[in-house]
């Protein structure tokens, strides 16, 4: 079976192209044929919306329309490298795809049939996107072994993730009022007497425990902090990575005050990199999946119905 014909099957499938009355712009059950792949409506209305939804970079209408074809051409080209190298979601994925499409269509059912997209060509396409990054992490277009893959996202990793244990305290006081400078030098003061108890070996809940008033603990948790991570402060990462394991530091930002405890990301006993690895491929090797896409899919001729 040569692999277009095959691709068109796996399409039809897997993604499940429905023929719906008047789903397109051209009222047509498959407006677009790339390659020898014809593309249903939905499927096409589905990258439509994503355009349109980025009217800022698309707002001329034939604009929209020829970038949701492009994007079509795309989805054709990576189904066929995901036929080619045999990429499948696991059980689990599959239940996490359920739940997420699951609370996509809670809330956004009245976009979704507004643009004339069923409830399983969108289920087609979460489950279609988690290939893609499936497709990434199996390493297949690194030119490298996965073992070697696997090697220089640990790398990455190590380079660019810290994990700490933290107390935390914020600068405003429960009602949400900014506390007074003598307030906040007070609050420093007992955040550096815990560093302190800390650095003189004590546990961080033990010296949690010494200010139940201002700081809350949790020794069962752990927090991991990338250099990408908007969750913090700007400039924690750095100010973590440069210490020590082990060492505790006291860091006041504009939303509070921190004692920070270095922990050793590299914990083979915890693993760290374990719940993160797919991350990090994907950082590092989801270019070399849409470089590859993007060759394939200028082979294919995008023919309007």
């Amino acid at each position: 079976m040569k692999i277009k014909t095959a691709i068109c099957i796996l399409l039809v499938n897997i993604f499940c192209f429905l023929s719906l009355c008047s789903c397109s712009s051209s009222g047509k059950s498959y407006p677009l044929t790339i390659g020898d792949v014809d593309i249903s409506a939905e499927v096409y209305n589905y990258y439509l919306a994503e355009v349109k939804n980025d009217s800022v970079k698309h707002v001329d209408v034939e604009d929209q329309e020829q970038r949701a074809a492009e994007e079509c051409r795309e989805f054709v080209a990576c189904n066929e490298l995901i036929y080619k190298y045999g990429i499948t979601l696991s059980p689990e994925e599959k239940v996490a795809a359920s739940e997420k499409i699951r609370g996509m269509w809670q809330y956004y059912s009245d976009f979704y049939r507004f643009h004339n997209i069923s409830k399983q060509t969108l289920t087609d396409m979460i489950e279609y996107e988690m290939l893609v990054d499936n497709l990434t992490c199996s390493a297949v277009l690194t030119g490298m072994s996965r073992d070697d893959a696997l090697k220089r996202a640990n790398d990455y990793f190590n380079k660019n993730y810290v994990c700490v244990s933290l107390i935390y305290s914020p600068f405003t006081d429960k009602k949400g009022a900014v506390l007074k400078e003598s307030e906040q030098k007070k609050l420093t003061d007992k955040f550096t007497d815990m560093r302190n108890i800390v650095r003189r070996g004590s546990t961080m809940a033990f010296a949690a425990s010494k200010y139940p008033d201002i700081a809350e603990y949790d020794e069962t948790k752990t927090n991991i902090i990338s250099a990408a991570d908007s969750g913090y402060p700007k400039g924690m990462f750095e100010n973590v990575m440069k210490m020590e394991n082990g060492a505790a530091q006291v860091f006041k930002f504009n939303d509070g005050i921190y004692l920070i405890r270095k922990l050793d990301i590299t914990d083979p006993e915890q693993n760290y990199f374990e719940r993160y690895k797919k991350e990090c491929m994907l950082a590092l090797f989801s270019t070399n999946t849409f470089d590859a896409i993007n060759t394939l899919a200028q082979s294919y001729k995008i023919v309007y119905n």
